[in-house]
Protein backbone atom coordinates (compact mmCIF):
# COMPACT_ATOMS: atom_id res chain seq x y z
CA UNK A 1 0.00 0.00 0.00
CA UNK A 2 2.82 2.35 0.81
CA UNK A 3 4.47 1.74 -2.59
CA UNK A 4 1.16 2.47 -4.35
CA UNK A 5 0.73 5.68 -2.38
CA UNK A 6 4.33 6.73 -3.07
CA UNK A 7 3.76 6.18 -6.79
CA UNK A 8 0.67 8.37 -6.70
CA UNK A 9 2.40 11.01 -4.59
CA UNK A 10 5.30 11.50 -7.02
CA UNK A 11 3.31 13.73 -9.45
CA UNK A 12 2.36 15.94 -6.53
CA UNK A 13 -1.32 15.68 -5.50
CA UNK A 14 -1.79 17.22 -2.06
CA UNK A 15 -5.45 16.47 -1.28
CA UNK A 16 -6.25 12.80 -0.75
CA UNK A 17 -9.12 10.59 0.21
CA UNK A 18 -8.48 7.07 1.41
CA UNK A 19 -11.34 4.68 0.73
CA UNK A 20 -10.48 1.55 2.66
CA UNK A 21 -12.05 -1.74 3.52
CA UNK A 22 -13.13 -1.78 7.15
CA UNK A 23 -9.93 -2.61 9.02
CA UNK A 24 -11.50 -4.05 12.15
CA UNK A 25 -10.98 -7.79 12.26
CA UNK A 26 -8.68 -8.05 9.24
CA UNK A 27 -4.97 -7.44 9.56
CA UNK A 28 -4.43 -7.07 5.79
CA UNK A 29 -6.96 -4.24 5.51
CA UNK A 30 -5.45 -2.59 8.59
CA UNK A 31 -1.95 -2.79 7.10
CA UNK A 32 -3.09 -1.31 3.78
CA UNK A 33 -4.75 1.58 5.58
CA UNK A 34 -1.63 2.13 7.68
CA UNK A 35 0.62 2.03 4.58
CA UNK A 36 -1.46 4.59 2.71
CA UNK A 37 -1.67 6.90 5.72
CA UNK A 38 2.02 6.72 6.52
CA UNK A 39 3.10 7.40 2.93
CA UNK A 40 0.96 10.52 2.83
CA UNK A 41 2.06 11.75 6.26
CA UNK A 42 5.73 11.04 5.44
CA UNK A 43 5.45 13.67 2.71
CA UNK A 44 4.15 16.22 5.19
CA UNK A 45 0.60 16.15 3.85
CA UNK A 46 -2.14 16.63 6.43
CA UNK A 47 -4.73 13.87 6.36
CA UNK A 48 -7.71 14.59 8.56
CA UNK A 49 -10.00 11.84 9.81
CA UNK A 50 -12.71 12.98 7.40
CA UNK A 51 -10.39 11.95 4.57
CA UNK A 52 -10.23 8.33 5.69
CA UNK A 53 -13.44 6.47 4.91
CA UNK A 54 -13.82 2.82 5.78
CA UNK A 55 -16.56 0.89 4.03
CA UNK A 56 -17.62 -2.72 3.52
CA UNK A 57 -15.71 -4.50 0.80
CA UNK A 58 -17.94 -4.18 -2.28
CA UNK A 59 -18.37 -2.37 -5.57
CA UNK A 60 -21.73 -1.01 -4.44
CA UNK A 61 -20.26 0.48 -1.25
CA UNK A 62 -17.36 2.10 -3.11
CA UNK A 63 -19.80 3.63 -5.59
CA UNK A 64 -22.04 4.95 -2.83
CA UNK A 65 -19.16 6.52 -0.89
CA UNK A 66 -17.85 8.31 -3.97
CA UNK A 67 -21.34 9.56 -4.88
CA UNK A 68 -21.60 11.06 -1.40
CA UNK A 69 -18.15 12.66 -1.64
CA UNK A 70 -18.96 14.19 -5.02
CA UNK A 71 -22.39 15.38 -3.87
CA UNK A 72 -20.80 17.10 -0.87
CA UNK A 73 -18.63 19.10 -3.29
CA UNK A 74 -15.37 18.36 -1.50
CA UNK A 75 -13.74 16.26 -4.22
CA UNK A 76 -10.09 15.35 -3.52
CA UNK A 77 -7.31 15.44 -6.10
CA UNK A 78 -6.66 11.72 -5.63
CA UNK A 79 -8.36 8.71 -4.10
CA UNK A 80 -6.49 5.70 -2.75
CA UNK A 81 -8.64 2.57 -2.58
CA UNK A 82 -7.54 -0.39 -0.53
CA UNK A 83 -8.94 -3.03 -2.89
CA UNK A 84 -10.24 -3.45 -6.43
CA UNK A 85 -13.86 -3.81 -5.36
CA UNK A 86 -13.94 -0.39 -3.73
CA UNK A 87 -12.00 1.13 -6.64
CA UNK A 88 -14.43 -0.13 -9.26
Amino acid sequence: ARMAADHLLDPGPRDFLILAQKAEGTDRAAQRLYGFSEAIRARGIALGPERIIQAPWSIVEGHQVMREVIAAGDVPEAVLCSNDYLAM
